[in-house]
C-alpha cells in the first residue's frame, strides 16, 4: 500500500520548492511570512517516540500502550514518525515530528483552509493546532516554532482513540520538544542489513539509506529512505499479527500475486486500491511490505512491480 503518511508534507515540501524557485534573487526576509523562524539554543537530538514516552501515552489512552513500530516518512522535508500499539506493527496511534523549520504560513497553506477539505483548530494546544480527517484517518498537527508534531490514529483500529486523548498526546509532544530540535540520525541497525541495498536501489529509484530498524521479541521493522522514497518492510511472528493480516490479505480489495517463493510454503497479497504494498504469509511468519518510489506511481492500482516482488523474495530470504 502506497503509505498515505506524509503524504500533506509533501505537499509542505512542494510549497517550499515554488517559495525557492520565485525568490532566487530575492532576500527571503523580503517576502513576508514565507521565512521560517530563527531556531534559538543549542540543537538537541531526539526522535518522536522521545515526544510521547509509551507509559505517559498509555495513561492518557486508557490502555497499556507499546512502541510497535518506527519510521521515516518519504516527504523531502525529513520526518521521522513512532507508533504506538498493542501489537507489533499494528500502530493504534502515531506521532510524526519534522523538524526542519517552516514558516507558518507554509503550514497553513499545507493543512489550513487553502488545502482544501475540511480542516478544524483545535482548541486547548498552546500553539497553532489543525485537525484534518481524510478518509478513516484523523491528525492532529501542530506548529511548533517552524516545526511540526502530528499524532494521527486510523478509525478502523480498536478501540477508537478519542479526540481529547489526540489532544493530550500533542500537548505532551509540545511539552517534551527542546526548542532546538534535531532528528537523531544513529539507530542501532543490526537485522536489516541483510537486505541487498542494490534490490531496495531498485525499487525506489535512488540510492537507499537503511534509516531505522526496530526490533522486539521476534519481530523487526526496516525502513530505508531513497527521498523523497521510502521503503518499509515489517516481519513479525506475533500469532495475532499473523491471523490479522491473513484475514485483511483474503479480504475484497487484495489479489494473490505470485513469484515471491515456493507456493506451498510462501504466499502474497497485494491491495487493488493501493499501490506499493505486500502481505506476505511464509510459515508461521507475516510480513508487510510498504513503497513509496521516488518518481511515485503514476496510478493508485498498478500492478506489484518486479522491483517491489525481488525486495519480498530478499525479505524472505533474509528476514522471514
Amino acid at each position: 500500500m502506497a503509505t498515505r503518511l506524509g503524504a500533506t508534507a509533501i505537499v509542505v515540501a512542494g510549497i517550499l520548492g515554488l517559495v525557492t524557485a520565485c525568490s532566487q534573487d530575492r532576500d527571503p526576509t523580503e517576502i513576508p511570512g514565507i521565512t521560517p523562524p530563527l531556531m534559538r539554543g543549542k540543537p538537541v537530538r531526539v526522535d518522536a517516540c522521545d515526544l510521547v514516552p509509551p507509559a505517559q501515552a498509555s495513561e492518557i489512552a486508557s490502555q497499556r500502550l507499546f512502541v510497535v513500530g518506527m519510521r521515516i516518512q518519504p516527504p523531502r522535508l525529513e520526518t521521522v514518525r513512532c507508533d504506538l500499539g498493542q501489537e507489533f506493527g499494528i500502530p493504534l496511534v502515531s506521532i510524526e515530528l519534522t523538524t526542519d523549520p517552516i514558516a507558518y504560513a507554509v503550514f497553513d497553506a499545507a493543512y489550513g483552509q487553502a488545502a482544501g477539505g475540511d480542516p478544524q483548530p483545535v482548541r486547548g494546544i498552546e500553539r497553532p493546532a489543525i485537525l484534518r480527517t481524510e478518509g478513516d484517518q484523523r491528525t492532529i498537527r501542530t506548529f511548533v516554532h517552524g516545526a511540526v508534531i502530528s499524532v494521527q490514529t486510523n478509525d478502523d483500529v480498536a478501540p477508537l482513540l478519542a479526540r481529547t486523548a489526540m489532544v493530550e498526546l500533542s500537548r505532551l509532544a509540545l511539552r517534551r520538544l527542546p526548542s532546538n530540535p534535531v532528528l537523531r540520525e544513529e539507530f542501532a541497525i543490526d537485522e536489516c542489513r541483510s537486505v541487498p541495498d542494490d534490490i531496495v536501489d531498485l525499487v525506489l529509484g535512488r540510492p537507499p539509506v537503511l534509516e531505522l530498524e526496530l526490533a522486539s521479541q521476534g519481530s523487526v521493522q526496516c525502513s530505508w529512505g531513497g527521498q523523497p522514497g521510502a521503503a518499509v518492510v515489517t516481519v513479525s511472528d506475533d500469532p495475532g499479527a499473523v491471523r490479522r493480516f491473513a484475514r485483511l490479505a483474503r479480504a475484497d480489495g487484495h489479489v494473490q500475486v505470485d513469484g515471491v517463493g515456493p507456493a506451498d510454503s510462501v504466499r502474497a497479497w497485494s491491495s487493488t486500491e493501493d499501490a506499493g504494498d505486500l502481505i506476505v504469509l511464509s510459515a508461521d511468519r507475516v510480513l508487510s511490505i510498504e513503497v513509496t518510489p521516488a518518481a511515485g506511481f503514476s496510478d493508485p492500482d498498478i500492478a506489484t512491480t518486479p522491483p517491489e516482488l525481488a525486495l519480498a523474495r530478499a525479505a524472505v530470504r533474509t528476514l522471514g
